[in-house]
């Protein structure tokens, strides 16, 4: 049986004295840090991993003798890599705490066979002990955003675009078959509930920190923590079909019950407000619903933009409707006025009705605001 260690807390710093009640096997050279850094967030807004966690994982790393540590990571597509590093704080803590930082990017790779070819993965993740730090968090496409998802960053950019056309939920249980983390650690001191994984959520204040060396179960403790049936969560449901852990773990520390917070779930169906409708499409990323949650927060707070599209917009948003598509294979439910398609994915189904076609993959804020002036 897999043991899953929880902590109550508002400290993130303390995930020191929960690895040391946790007494993890360590190598004696390299580890490897993967936190969460979709995008460039701070680490008050719930959506990427808080680098305070991390400082604390480096203490612990460092006062068991191991001084060589680099972090790295890959944010979302159209991210720029070295601007995400700066404003989430992990720019500033690795000059701090002098470890090497790192875009994967640019990292060598590792030719690795999987269901869908070959799949490469950073030789650093593969050759070191490897830390996975991830969000508590909810997701509009997987339902939960936890260890399993946040592998997704170790990625290329084309690999990341499979993974979205083939639905997320597979190719996340495939990855974890020919990649896995010594070490899964979830920081959920602020969470992210409702549309997340990005801007569309809102932070949670949830005080929790997860550790285990297993990854499904950090997974399913996450799940739990949150209110949501493990077993409801498709790919967290597979990865226990294929045998990736354990989703019965023996959990200590903290109680559950003592730490539980009914978070509330994404809606996979739509977002929908008065009558705008963004439709969810599993095989859509999530930086296409960031890009479009931008766009609308720039229309609402700039002066020339509010004057310029906002009646219209206005318009639209309260009386004559917009709907909004993105990813591969998607549709239009219904009889729709004022349709908006996102993304390279949505050009076919744009050119063959007449809708107003915004191109990028991710299509940038900007051409996402002309494209509802088009409207």
């Amino acid at each position: 049986m897999s043991v899953v260690y929880l902590k109550k807390t508002t400290k993130p710093e303390e995930i020191f004295s929960l690895l040391e009640e946790m007494n993890p096997d360590l190598p004696s050279d390299h580890v490897f840090i993967k936190p969460n850094i979709v995008a460039p967030f701070d680490r008050t807004s719930g959506i990427v991993t808080d680098p305070e966690v991390v400082r604390g994982l480096i203490e612990y790393l460092r006062s068991r003798g191991i001084r060589n540590i680099t972090i790295g990571e890959l944010p979302g597509l159209g991210v720029d890599t070295e601007h995400a590093f700066e404003v989430s704080g992990f720019r500033k803590l690795a000059d701090e705490a002098k470890v090497n930082l790192v875009d994967l990017n640019k990292q060598e790779v590792i030719d690795v066979p999987w269901a869908w070819g070959i799949i490469k993965i950073p030789r650093i993740a593969r050759e070191s002990y490897y830390v996975n730090v991830a969000k508590l968090k909810t997701h509009m496409n997987t339902t939960v955003s936890l260890g399993l998802k946040n592998q997704k960053g170790l990625l290329s950019s084309s690999t990341k675009k499979l993974m979205h056309n083939e639905g997320l939920h597979n190719p996340l249980i495939e990855l974890a078959k020919v990649e896995r983390p010594n070490l899964t650690v979830i920081d959920g001191i602020i969470g992210l509930e409702g549309d997340g994984p990005c801007s569309s959520g809102q932070r949670i204040k949830s005080d929790v920190l997860i550790a285990s060396s297993d990854i499904l179960a950090a997974d399913v403790t996450g799940c739990r923590v949150m209110g949501i049936d493990p077993l409801h969560v498709q790919h967290i449901r597979l990865a226990s079909e294929a045998g990736i852990g354990d989703i019965h773990p023996e959990v200590r520390g903290e109680l559950l019950e003592n730490v539980s917070i009914r978070f509330k779930r994404a809606n996979e169906r739509h977002r929908k407000i008065f009558r705008f409708t963004q439709w969810r499409n599993p095989r859509a990323c999530s930086m296409c619903g960031s890009e479009l949650s931008a766009a609308i927060k720039r229309i609402a707070k700039t002066p020339r933009l509010a004057i310029t599209i906002g009646p219209k917009f206005a318009y639209r948003f309260l009386f004559a409707g917009i709907d909004v598509v993105s990813g591969r294979e998607a549709t239009v439910p219904g009889s729709h006025s004022g349709i908006l398609c996102l993304g390279n994915c949505t050009k076919e189904l744009a050119e063959n009705n007449g809708y107003v076609w915004v191109t990028g993959c991710p299509p940038k804020m900007q051409d996402i605001i002309d494209g509802f002036r088009r409207l």
